[in-house]
């Protein structure tokens, strides 16, 4: 397993800090670790063999977005109070096929900052796939030549006249402001000084000190960024790599695995509607009231990942989850079942929602946000016809059914204290 590897190779002891690994974290440290994760992914993995199978019992999602610790409270683990499990594109770059000036083996010097959030996010999630409950799992673009072809094909496609809107990549956004700031920060003393006087040439020796100070404080207390001396210019560059799965991937593993998808960037949700729908395919209106218990429910989603796992093992809000497998695999089979009944499922439906919004109340606490969800349930489910031609070639499926439902989440700022809800 990666997660007991990459203790092994940084030397973890129970008495060492996170600092500790941020101070002393090292370049062979970090091609070991690329090396170690390369072997457990080599290029003829069968990746369909390995994935988990659908599962009534269980309401499976996957992620379309980015995988990072820095939101990964707030987009997966909050979240597993509701979904049973949660499908997640694993973020470290696999080395083989990788030309060697950006191989992490080749090259670990410029994938150090990376690869320290990279750790960190797997010490966030280890708990949770060790219970079953998160799945990092590649792009299977990155273990299958072919496929990955075809899809990135698709996709340049897909996207050859469409340009997102700033406000649709908001998250991305911020994410990335935030690396060039933590880089900045980053720089060394002397970097800082020079760079301070050039923007303003009349400060004084005082002040310039009085900003490097507060710089290094910054630093010091970020948990993503390294504790070591950085080197300016291109010596020192990092590539700063987001994995996540895209369009095409997202169905394929979706079909494969029996989950649906969610998103919480607009561009992915934009472009989810627009290119996996038939042309003919309309909202299914069966399941209107349904639709309006979920999007009228406010989710409070639960930052602190010893609570949630806490919770999880309690069996918190494990009603709900049963009632949104049966909302999936109601719409899964919808097309074949005569007894399907959409009223008496939004009814147990709301009866759930309900427990969950009473479970919480006075909205105080900072360790929790407001989720809401947007929710699109097509007549015909959501696939692509070049999907399907992949499930078959790639994916040993020759009539996989369509992914059955999606999800927009939306996280607000909540005041929120917990009250046992069992």
């Amino acid at each position: 397993m990666l997660y007991q590897a990459v203790l092994d190779i940084l030397d973890f002891k129970e008495t060492m800090t996170w600092d500790d690994v941020r101070r002393t974290l090292s370049d062979d440290q970090v091609k070991q670790i690329h090396q170690a994760y390369g072997s457990l992914w080599p290029e003829d993995t069968n990746l369909t063999e390995l994935l988990p199978r659908p599962n009534a019992s269980k309401f499976r999602g996957v992620y379309l977005g980015c995988t990072d610790p820095r939101t990964i409270e707030a987009n997966v683990i909050g979240w597993l109070l509701y979904f049973d499990e949660v499908v997640l594109a694993h973020p470290f770059v696999n080395p083989f096929g990788v030309k060697p000036e950006f191989s992490p083996t080749k090259s670990p010097e410029k994938h150090k900052v990376q690869a320290l959030k990279n750790i960190l996010l797997l010490l966030k999630l280890e708990p949770f796939i060790r219970a079953g409950f998160v799945h990092l799992i590649p792009d299977p673009s990155d273990l299958n030549p072919l496929l990955g072809r075809e899809v990135r094909a698709l996709a340049t496609q897909r996207t050859a006249d469409w340009k997102p809107e700033q406000k649709s990549m908001e998250l991305m956004y911020a994410l990335g402001k935030d690396d060039h700031r933590r880089l900045m920060m980053m720089l060394p003393a002397d970097q800082h000084r020079r760079l301070i006087r050039e923007s303003t040439p009349d400060i004084t020796d005082e002040m310039v000190e009085a900003i490097v100070k507060h710089m290094e404080f910054e630093v010091a207390k970020d948990p993503y960024a390294l504790l070591q001396p950085s080197t300016p210019g291109e010596t020192g560059a990092q590539f700063l790599i987001a994995k996540g799965y895209s369009l095409e991937t997202a169905l394929f593993l979706a079909t494969l695995t029996g989950s649906m998808i969610y998103t919480d960037i607009q561009a992915h949700w934009q472009q989810l509607l627009m290119h996996s729908q038939q042309k003919a395919s309309k909202p299914d209106m069966k399941w209107k009231s349904a639709i309006a218990a979920l999007e009228s429910t406010n989710f409070p989603i639960d930052l602190n990942i010893q609570s949630v796992m806490d919770s999880r093992q309690r069996g918190l809000h494990a009603n709900t989850r049963q009632i949104f497998c049966r909302l999936a695999e109601a719409l899964r089979f919808r097309q074949s079942d005569n007894k399907l009944n959409p009223t008496e499922i939004a009814r147990q439906l709301e009866d759930a929602l309900k427990q969950v919004e009473n479970g919480f109340f006075k909205l105080s606490n900072s360790n929790y946000l407001k989720g809401n969800i947007q929710v699109h349930i097509p007549e015909k489910g959501f696939s692509r016809n070049e999907v399907q031609r992949l499930l078959l070639l790639f994916g040993g499926s020759a009539s996989a059914q369509p992914v059955p439902i999606a999800l927009m989440i939306k996280m607000a700022s909540a005041d929120i204290d917990p009250i046992d809800a069992n």
